[in-house]
């Protein structure tokens, strides 16, 4: 990943999301390849980039 730079500004912003679902957990894993589906597409129609995607079931 490379800096942003601006006028007055340089950045590099990242996220970390994590999903807690006690009671769905079988829904992610039944529906796990649609959600990613679902994030790439945003991801690509807003210009940005996933670095790493997992599902992990405790």
């Amino acid at each position: 990943m490379d800096y942003i730079s601006r006028n007055h500004s340089k950045y590099l912003l990242m996220c970390h999301l994590i999903f807690v679902c006690k009671y769905r957990k079988k829904l992610l894993v039944r529906f796990e390849k649609e959600i990613k589906q679902i994030f790439l597409d945003i991801a690509e129609e807003n210009n940005f980039g996933i670095i790493e995607m997992e599902t992990i079931i405790i």
